[in-house]
């Protein structure tokens, strides 16, 4: 039977007992946890639910930046038998409100600094401040009431516009999407993670690393000077995180060591697609890393859901190779995967829950493929993302890589806009090195190194991108940016 977070933390081997279990940099110094340190204050945190009566399925709150405090009260639920709702704090109010009140939270566990987006009529506790500790209970917890009978966590999602959909997800799922994602066979490592716990990146780098043994190094949001000094400072070895994270620390070169980050020797890339130009600079600045993995996974299929060939490499590029316990096929070059990790439904939601999961109960993942002779699969991009201009099939990611092989950019983003002729045409934003700014230039060399239908017909230039709650960028405000660009544009023509 595969092991469950809620369960005790120690293991048969009492060696762990006082080995680092985290490294937590919320506070602005760093605070030690062993194992036993956090099996014990995950027992006081379940009583403390217990005592408030709370029944065995019933869903409690979370909003906060990574801290011991957030993973101690998500882990203390799961033992108490309950099921977490983990919040994006960039939401708005009204989003976190709307959400409480979906999920049917009775509880919400905060951070001191989101006091104001908590709305009235909802029991609630700081966890960073005097409340917390009238909260737990120091004692044991006798086992625990986790079950396969409720959902394990419930991760809200996609809430780019509108409120999220909450992505219901079974405590047999997680149980076996963490085991699927653990380090059999490795040595335990000392690992780093940027990426917040409400995603399902972030959490499950913390599960994984608690059920395997590692020491994980937790900063509260990314930032990225804190981000280069830890690296340093604490030799770290293994990083998750997002290509936004490691595009904006080479956009700080004087963050990076002459000779790079010697003590990295594993880099997993994940939650959204990596140019070749970047890759090739993480391999250059990263140059101990032995294996630097792209990953690709979601909330509702799993973080990890392809892995390695038995024999071959994987190719530069390539998200990986099928993993033997996951079904998986294309339809019109869309990924459907099923495996024992596949979410339980969207909750509350049974319209989204029937166009996500098809009649054999593949997940329709939205996103497209390709298969190399070897059956490796590449990443081409979102199927919503490809647009038609005068009656081409364009692929944004296909459009960026070309714009990012230009050696003054750093990074592209590439969109399709509404045209009454064309249907779409795309249009691009790109950041540069040293504030160049030749277009003309740029759009010469692009039509050199690609068709001319590909082209876009208006760069801008940007020292920074808009990004997402989750460092991902924010399509949608430089959707809205081009238009009221292109608008300027027609004005000043007509």
């Amino acid at each position: 039977m595969l092991r469950e977070i809620g369960d005790s933390l120690l293991n048969e081997d009492s060696s762990i007992l006082y080995k680092p279990a985290l490294i937590d940099l919320s506070t602005g110094k760093a605070r030690y946890y062993t194992y036993y340190n956090i099996d014990d204050m995950v027992s006081y945190v379940a009583n403390g639910f217990v005592k408030m009566g709370l029944a065995v399925g019933s869903k409690i709150a979370i909003l906060g930046v990574n801290s011991f405090e957030f993973l101690v009260s998500y882990v203390g639920a799961r033992r108490a038998g309950l099921t977490p709702v983990l919040i994006n704090y960039k939401l708005s109010n009204a989003q976190i409100n709307e959400i409480l009140i979906h999920s049917e939270s009775l509880v919400i566990l905060y951070d001191a600094e989101f006091r104001n987006k908590i709305p009235a009529g909802f029991k609630k506790c700081c966890i960073n401040n005097y409340e917390f500790e009238q909260f737990i209970i120091r004692k044991p917890f006798e086992g625990s009431l986790s079950s396969d009978d409720i959902p394990a966590v419930i991760l809200y999602t996609s809430g780019s516009t509108g409120t999220p959909k909450g992505v219901s997800i079974s405590n047999k799922s997680r149980r076996w999407n963490i085991d699927a994602l653990m380090n059999l066979g490795n040595r335990p490592i000392k690992c780093l993670s940027a990426t917040p716990l409400y995603h399902n990146n972030g959490l499950s780098n913390i599960e994984r690393s608690l059920m395997e043994g590692s020491t994980l190094l937790l900063l509260p949001k990314f930032d990225v000077e804190l981000f280069s000094k830890v690296l340093n400072a604490h030799r770290v070895r293994f990083i998750s995180g997002f290509p936004s994270m490691f595009a904006m620390l080479f956009d700080h070169p004087n963050l990076i060591p002459p000779k790079g980050f010697s003590n990295v020797t594993k880099i997993t890339l994940a939650t959204a697609p990596t140019s070749p130009a970047l890759y090739r600079k993480i391999t250059e600045v990263f140059k101990n890393a032995s294996k630097i993995t792209i990953k690709y996974g979601s909330t509702e299929a799993g973080a990890g859901v392809f892995g390695n060939h038995e024999t071959l490499p994987t190719p530069p590029m390539s998200v990986g190779y099928p993993k033997p316990d996951y079904d998986y096929k294309l339809v019109n070059d869309v990924l459907h995967i099923r495996s024992p990790g596949t979410l339980s439904g969207y909750y509350k939601n049974s319209e989204a829950t029937s166009d996500s999961l098809d009649e054999e109960g593949y997940y329709i993942t939205k996103d497209k493929f390709t298969i190399d002779e070897n059956g490796f699969y590449f990443f081409m991009g979102r199927a919503d993302d490809m647009f038609v201009c005068g009656g081409e099939n364009i692929y944004p990611s296909e459009v960026e890589e070309i714009l990012e092989e230009h050696p003054a950019i750093v990074q592209a983003v590439v969109l399709g806009i509404d045209d009454t002729i064309k249907g779409m045409k795309p249009y691009a934003f790109v950041k540069t090195t040293n504030k160049y700014r030749d277009e003309a230039e740029i759009q010469k060399y692009f039509l050199d190194n690609a068709p001319a239908y590909m082209h876009p017909r208006k760069i801008w230039f940007v020292d920074d991108f808009p990004l997402t709650a989750v460092n991902k960028i924010d399509k949608n405000e430089l959707i809205t940016r081009a238009k009221t660009f292109i608008e300027q544009l027609e004005q000043q023509e007509g």
